[in-house]
């Protein structure tokens, strides 16, 4: 299973334990989109192409409307919005699909290219996946992470195995497209750096040792040229030293990244251990032939590594350029080491026993499809659509039936998904962008700073905000898992505060408290209407089958055509009450 470096037909095992390890790191990024920032690059695609320009200032919000930045990802956005306006949020995960089968193909061949064992280089493009799954979002950073895979196998196939230098054409072009798809094409050129400072060290050193290779010294020369040429057309382009400049500046002491999950350290939680389990595994693979080591790799690794490391946004890259390296220094050890030619049977039976327990771990992370209304918190189960534990669209459906007025204050998170679905008729307040907002976090505990811009109506997520609106009396008229909607206590407000005033219903209440409710008449009639109000918003199979049994519960307490009224109200998004209720005088 692990041995067989280059043979000329594949065998029926390894065309399995391929062909597993594929489908597996495909069907680990096939859930429903959970990103914050997913529906900002589709707002920014859907607004250039109906107007038919370059976005490069802020016209979603009303707090810092035509501010100048600099669009990094405009063309992702444009093809991102284009693939969704042809087939939908369906259309975008399988677009996902096929780009990560892309880096999957892409890391197989790059440590094929270094020798490894077929099932070792189908487990290596698995590895980085699953070590990068955290960043196998819908988010223009997917075009990069296929570029980086891209950059790392056409370098490593010109070193290793050469071809026409001509080909090397194509680079320029890769790189002013990534600037363009998501630039800065930082990781690329580091990697680009990296591999021709390693390839020159080796050169120097052996030219000491008085071993030259006239055929590796034009290796490195083109590799040198077309890098010089890559970084002048890079730069040259409209705008590309201030993309740059710009990128550098906002990571130096800007408090919204310093704030932002995805720029915090790599921490421990079940997310981030296949990242640690791959940093481990590669390190000691290098460490056990490190009289052997490729200082190209060392130059390489370290970097990405670091970024790896100290932001968790870094995991992705890192796996891409650790996992061809790890297959490389596993086969070599393979080889090379007698206690395991010693022990080669047993190794190769723990070889089938991990791949079995790799399978039963895909299965048991992405567990069974999400139903309509189950909350999946780790975002990875199976399934297509929107996770409303990430992304609450009952705001959205609340904002635009009920309609407040006058402006809104929203959390930063929320901002991506409110300007796809609510501008221009509503625009936002707030989003989590370093170039363009200051952070959310001197609103909250300085008040004083939001009376200039007279918010009437809030859509809320922190307890730090919850908290905040109710020192100043506003009054919460829609909840689910994820936000709060509170309206100002005005006379404006008052026939939504009448209606939709939420004292304590949340979708978060267990089943049997909700019971326990139903059964004190009280309480029941007004955890109904706030059940019928929160289901006219969202389509939820466990609390439309929970309203369906407090009907039922308190038919007796209220009357038919108070009854029909919750009912008609819950069923415009959950027709499947209906079948649920009593046999009754229900309409």
């Amino acid at each position: 299973m692990i041995d067989s470096h280059s043979p000329s037909k594949w065998t029926s095992l390894q065309k399995l334990v391929f062909l597993t390890f594929f489908s597996c790191a495909v069907w680990l990024v096939i859930f429903p989109i959970k990103d914050f920032d997913t529906f900002w690059h589709l707002a920014n695609g859907t607004a250039m192409l109906d107007q038919k320009r370059i976005i490069n200032e802020e016209i979603f919000s009303y707090s810092v409307y035509g501010k100048p930045f600099i669009n990094h990802s405009w063309l992702a956005q444009i093809i991102m919005s284009t693939i969704h306006q042809i087939g939908g949020i369906i259309l975008l995960i399988a677009t996902k699909a096929v780009i990560t089968s892309f880096i999957f193909l892409i890391i197989f061949k790059s440590s094929r290219i270094l020798r490894a064992s077929i099932p070792l280089a189908a487990f290596s493009g698995y590895a980085a996946i699953l070590a990068g799954l955290s960043r196998y979002v819908v988010r223009p950073q997917l075009f990069s992470y296929a570029a980086l895979a891209f950059l790392f196998w056409f370098l490593n196939k010109y070193l290793k195995e050469g071809f026409d230098r001509k080909l090397f054409i194509i680079l320029p072009v890769l790189m002013i497209l990534w600037d363009y798809m998501h630039g800065p094409a930082v990781f690329g050129f580091s990697l680009w750096i990296g591999i021709a400072f390693g390839e020159l060290g080796k050169y120097i050193i052996a030219r000491k040792m008085s071993v030259i290779d006239y055929h590796g010294i034009k290796k490195i020369k083109t590799i040198w040229f077309w890098l010089f040429i890559s970084l002048l057309m890079v730069l040259t382009k409209p705008l590309g030293l201030d993309l740059y400049t710009a990128t550098f500046k906002i990571m130096d002491n800007n408090f919204i990244i310093a704030m932002t999950g995805e720029f915090m350290p790599t921490d421990w939680q079940m997310l981030f251990i296949p990242f640690w389990l791959l940093l481990g595994a590669t390190s000691l693979t290098i460490l056990f032939r490190l009289k052997h080591i490729d200082i190209t790799h060392l130059v390489i690794l370290i970097p990405f590594s670091y970024l790896g490391i100290r932001y968790n946004r870094g995991v992705g890259v890192y796996a891409i350029v650790a996992a061809p390296l790890f297959a490389f220094y596993a086969s070599q050890l393979w080889h090379s080491s007698e206690i395991i030619q010693r022990t080669k049977k047993a190794i190769v039976g723990l070889a089938y026993v991990f791949f079995i327990a790799v399978i039963a771990w895909t299965i048991h992370l992405k567990g069974l499809p999400v139903k309509s209304g189950e909350f999946d918190p780790s975002g990875l189960r199976t399934g297509l659509g929107i996770n409303n534990v990430f992304l609450p669209m009952g705001t959205v459906n609340f904002i635009k039936k009920v309609g407040p007025k006058g402006n809104m204050y929203n959390n930063d998170r929320l901002g991506g998904l409110f300007s796809y679905y609510l501008y221009p008729e509503n625009k936002i307040f707030h989003y989590n962008h370093p170039l363009l907002f200051q952070d959310i976090y001197g609103y909250l505990h300085n008040p004083a700073l939001r009376k200039q811009w007279n918010h009437n109506y809030a859509v809320l997520s922190t307890e730090d905000e919850i908290r905040m609106f109710r020192r100043e009396n506003w009054v919460t008229v829609y909840r689910d898992a994820v936000a709060y909607i509170m309206v100002k206590p005005t006379i404006q407000n008052k026939s939504i505060i009448d209606r939709y005033k939420v004292t304590f219903f949340t979708p978060l209440l267990p089943d049997s408290r909700i019971i326990k409710i139903f059964k004190r008449p009280a309480l029941a009639g007004t955890l109904l209407r706030e059940m019928s109000n929160y289901l006219s918003f969202n389509n939820d199979q466990r609390i439309g089958s929970l309203f369906a049994k407090g009907v039922a519960l308190n038919q007796q307490n209220y009357s038919n055509a108070k009854l029909n009224e919750l009912i008609k109200n819950a069923t415009t998004m959950n027709p499947q009450i209906k079948n649920l209720l009593p046999v009754g005088n229900y309409n």
